[in-house]
């Protein structure tokens, strides 16, 4: 499944969230425990909020624009980097200290982009698709 298949507005964003965080959280582990086993929310009104919530994730912006492997990969890059450049001069390491922080600031941030586009994907597949009203054309 694409990652950018769900053109929501920014009405639709903010809906989104606003319901996800409506959701009290106790019911939203629930809910994503059910789905990472492939199953709806119990309740209807919880499954049409987590679904929204798992089509805002998916959403194209500025952090998930490039692949999923390229910001954890870059990290780690950064990281070896900063690793060699202490290593080679330790009385000047302040750009490598600076390297290696962040590098796993920089995974960190792609880590967390990963789950929370995999946390969409269970959110999206598990709860029923939502019935958005149809203009009628007479």
């Amino acid at each position: 499944m694409r990652d950018d298949i769900y053109p929501l507005t920014g009405a639709e964003r903010r809906a989104a969230v606003a319901g996800w965080r409506e959701t009290p959280l106790p019911v939203r582990r629930e809910i994503c425990r059910l789905a990472d086993r492939g199953l709806p929310a119990p309740e209807p009104a919880d499954g049409v909020a987590a679904r929204r919530y798992g089509e805002f994730l998916l959403q194209k912006n500025v952090s998930n624009r490039m692949p999923r492997w390229a910001l954890p990969m870059f990290g780690v890059i950064l990281v070896a980097l900063g690793l060699l450049m202490v290593a080679t001069d330790p009385w000047s390491s302040l750009p490598g200290i600076i390297a290696i922080a962040g590098g796993i600031v920089v995974a960190a941030g792609g880590a967390l982009s990963w789950a929370q586009r995999r946390a969409g994907h269970l959110l999206v597949t598990a709860n029923p698709p939502i019935a958005r009203h149809q203009p009628t054309v007479p």
